[in-house]
């Protein structure tokens, strides 16, 4: 089964950041929802940013993993919560 959660206050904040760093323009972004890690080790978070023409993007899905203690954005789309929590975790099974 898989093992949702939802990640301390300072997990959130370094998920944020690891975010935050792969944005073209950071500070106009807008997290959505809750973060959800995924098996402990992955993490779902759905974030609203402009792009490069100064519009804004739509809401998107992000996809990160942990590694030691940093976070790091594997990919992102425009798919479900529902969708990056069942990529996810049959990405953590195959390990």
């Amino acid at each position: 089964p898989v093992q949702l959660s939802t990640p301390s206050k300072k997990v959130q904040q370094t998920i944020k950041q690891a975010i935050l760093s792969s944005l073209k323009d950071p500070d106009s972004a807008k997290f959505r929802g809750k973060i959800t890690l995924v098996d402990k080790t992955y993490a779902c978070a759905e974030v609203n940013a402009k792009n490069g023409f100064g519009g804004y993007a739509g809401f998107k899905q992000f996809y990160l993993t942990k590694t030691q203690s940093d976070w790091f954005v594997l990919a992102s789309d425009d798919s479900s919560r529902e969708n990056c929590i069942d990529i996810l975790h049959s990405v953590a099974n195959k390990k």
